[in-house]
């Protein structure tokens, strides 16, 4: 019988939560009402033993529905055009283009790393016009 880790849905939750409460990431995209920000969030990259591939989705999940709840205007990333995996496409370049194509202001990417009991969420923000680069946002 093969064994899989499951965290439970209200610990992944309150992780994200605190995620975004400490790093005021919803600040960076606070929208208006009149000009709301547009961001895409990508599945986060799962780094852990067990079968935690669920985190992918659900992590983006939750940081999106955040967004919304800040006036944010989410974006889904269209898979059928960009290959299927967005987790693949990490480089800044392909970011800032496809960010560019999909006409949103804000793309947003991660991954989320657990060993042990120890665990760190990773995100980072990239505009398409920014030549900065991303802004990361780090909580372990």
């Amino acid at each position: 019988m093969m064994h899989t880790t499951r965290l439970p849905k209200y610990t992944v939750s309150r992780l994200i939560l605190l995620f975004i409460l400490s790093l005021g990431l919803s600040q960076s995209l606070s929208a208006s009402v009149d000009d709301p920000v547009k961001v895409m969030v990508l599945p986060f990259e799962v780094h852990a033993t067990g079968d935690l591939h669920y985190l992918r989705s659900q992590i983006a999940d939750v940081l999106s529905n955040h967004l919304k709840e800040v006036g944010a205007v989410i974006t889904p990333f269209p898979a059928d055009k960009y290959g299927g995996d967005a987790s693949t496409v990490t480089d800044k370049t392909s970011l800032r283009r496809i960010a560019r194509e999909q006409g949103v202001d804000q793309i947003i990417w991660g991954g989320f790393t657990l060993i042990g009991e120890k665990f760190s969420l990773d995100a980072h923000m990239l505009a398409p016009t920014d030549p900065m680069g991303a802004t990361s946002f780090s909580v372990q």
